[in-house]
């Protein structure tokens, strides 16, 4: 009998292409590491005492953020040491995501090679990648790792996905669930209307405030019923603080608009125009409400980059209808304008941004493109 519908076979390719990835962008961090100067560091200490002395609460909010330093101190035997154990994690969760990053965009959206592999290079050349990536002692790269994997949830319709992915990552970062939440709410709202978007947010809801209140409630680590350790961290005088330290709402918005530099324009682009995304343009939410969350947090570079999957992709979209010299000439923006916030050759650095700008200007025919329709070499096909 012949077999009506007989299994597929195993694209070994694509299986091979995973563990090259992350070696691939294991040595990337490596490199990256060597090559850069680091961002002023924060938190650090509060995470290695946790992993110093588990179940011995530190300070709020710091404090209920066990999942990375937990594990740090669990596998630290094997690597020698916390610091070392830390320094492991960071290095996997970094190639995680960006290989993440990058099969999403190439599996998932159907970008093209070009596309996928200069996303990549957004994030390496960024204020976010670089930062996480020094400041190892940290949950960062968790965190960045959190949101992209949400929103590939997202993207997906998979409910069940993001449901056990907020139930983890409670005690990562409790950031991760108050972004994902809403922009699923909005996108559920956008593309099945309000009663299905009801419906699913709530129980995300009560899953993520149930463990969100259970960490913070004061049974895990002071044996009874105790909020102040929490409720007292952020208050008028905070605020205040927070909006000094800023230097007022102009200084915030600078800093808000350094974090992406060029990456907003693409950004920007996408939104408005229809990338053939629609759904992806729905999710664009999500830096919008990364930017929210500098109202309770002196380091706004490093809220609003929890934006990142999200301005890459939707960058991504534009890069996939780009010519392919207009997709270097973006890169090499983003990383010159990087690497004027990361080392000190100043001139050097204003040099060869005019000779970015001489390029963009003589190809700025080219640039002359609508997001409906894919504009990319299509000989880069053959390659795919």
């Amino acid at each position: 009998m012949l077999i009506q519908n007989p299994p597929q076979r195993i694209d070994w390719l694509h299986v091979a292409s995973v563990p090259a990835l992350l070696m691939l962008f294991t040595l990337v961090g490596l490199v990256m590491l060597m090559n850069t100067q680091p961002f002023s560091f924060g938190d650090a200490e509060r995470y290695l005492a946790m992993a110093q002395s588990p179940w011995v609460f530190t300070d709020a909010p710091w404090g209920y953020r066990i999942g990375v330093p937990y594990l740090a101190a669990w596998l630290s035997p094997l690597f020698n040491g916390i610091h070392s154990a830390f320094f492991a994690l960071q290095l996997l969760f970094y190639a995680t995501f960006l290989t993440a990053l990058y099969l999403w965009l190439r599996w998932g959206l159907k970008l093209n090679i070009l596309a996928c592999a200069c996303a990549c290079l957004l994030f390496i050349f960024s204020y976010p990648g670089v930062y996480n990536l020094h400041n190892s002692v940290h949950v960062g790269l968790a965190e960045h790792l959190g949101i992209l994997l949400g929103c590939i949830a997202i993207y997906h319709r998979s409910f069940r996905s993001l449901l056990l992915l907020l139930v983890i990552t409670a005690f990562v970062k409790e950031n991760i669930g108050l972004l994902l939440i809403p922009t699923w709410a909005w996108v559920t709202y956008r593309s099945e209307g309000w009663r299905p978007a009801l419906l699913t947010t709530l129980p995300l809801l009560a899953v993520f405030f149930s463990l969100y209140l259970l960490l913070r409630s004061g049974v895990l680590f002071q044996g009874g019923i105790d909020l102040s350790t929490y409720t007292g961290f952020y208050n008028a005088a905070w605020l205040a603080y927070v909006y000094q330290y800023w230097g007022g709402v102009l200084g915030a918005i600078k800093m808000v608009v350094a974090t992406f530099g060029p990456l907003w324009l693409t950004y920007a682009l996408a939104m408005w125009q229809n990338p053939g995304q629609q759904r992806l343009r729905w999710m664009g939410i999500l830096p919008l409400l990364a930017c929210g969350q500098i109202l309770l947090a002196t380091d706004v570079w490093r809220m609003v980059g929890l934006g990142a999957p999200m301005v890459i992709a939707l960058s991504a979209v534009v890069m996939d209808r780009l010519p392919r010299h207009s997709c270097v000439v973006l890169v090499c923006l983003n990383t010159l304008y990087f690497l004027a916030f990361n080392n000190t050759l100043k001139t050097l650095m204003a040099a060869l941004f005019a000779l970015a700008f001489v390029a963009l200007w003589f190809y700025r025919q080219r640039l002359n493109f609508s997001l409906n329709q894919p504009q990319l070499d299509p000989q880069l096909d053959k390659f795919s």
